[in-house]
């Protein structure tokens, strides 16, 4: 299915008109959001990054609009408590700038912190529901590791090197160091995929 003409509108928006994003965009190389990306292309990008490569995946073409709507701008990520309802990020400044996630999971990898409050808002079960490999195909989220926390990384190959590295990296090196009983979570290519176009 080809993205409609809205999606497109709706995608240069949001990188192009928030404070943030929109220096990022202009000065650190962010690529065309509306262009396809091949899986072998995203998977190369993924490993020349140094991601965790383990668990990356794409969303079906009719949720990236909703996906846009909820998470705002990227790199950036939806948290949810074991029990697969929303925890909303305290330390989010609302503008368009994501350097307070550090600190959000700061607080959630310490045990010693008290448990911030979940919210029904958004249900992780959901969000799985959009989840696509790569190449297309549904995901088996029957077999994910329990853990306090599951996180959902929403980033593309159209952020660039910079953006990714500044973010999505540390951001996965930062949970591992907490371990998988602690932070279970997946990379989420928002891309434009190639496999789009056999819907």
């Amino acid at each position: 299915m080809k993205p409609t003409f809205t999606s497109t509108i709706l995608i240069v928006m949001i990188l192009g008109l928030t404070s943030c994003q929109f220096v990022i965009g202009t000065f650190l190389g962010i690529k065309n959001p509306a262009k396809y990306r091949t899986e072998e292309k995203i998977r190369d990008f993924s490993v020349n990054m140094g991601l965790d490569t383990t668990h990356l995946y794409s969303v079906d073409s009719s949720a990236l609009k909703t996906i846009y709507a909820t998470v705002g701008t990227f790199p950036n990520m939806m948290i949810f408590d074991a029990n697969g309802m929303y925890v909303p990020n305290p330390y989010d400044d609302s503008i368009g700038c994501t350097v307070e996630i550090e600190d959000f999971l700061g607080m959630l990898g310490n045990p010693q912190f008290p448990a911030p409050a979940s919210t029904n808002q958004f249900m992780l079960k959901d969000q799985l529901k959009n989840l696509r490999t790569l190449s297309g195909e549904s995901v088996d989220t029957t077999e994910m590791v329990q853990s306090d926390y599951y996180v959902l990384i929403f980033t593309g190959y159209s952020m660039g090197k910079y953006l990714n590295k500044k973010n999505t990296l540390k951001w996965q090196a930062q949970m591992e160091e907490n371990g998988n009983d602690r932070f279970s979570y997946a990379t989420v290519f928002v891309d434009y995929q190639d496999w789009w176009k056999n819907q």
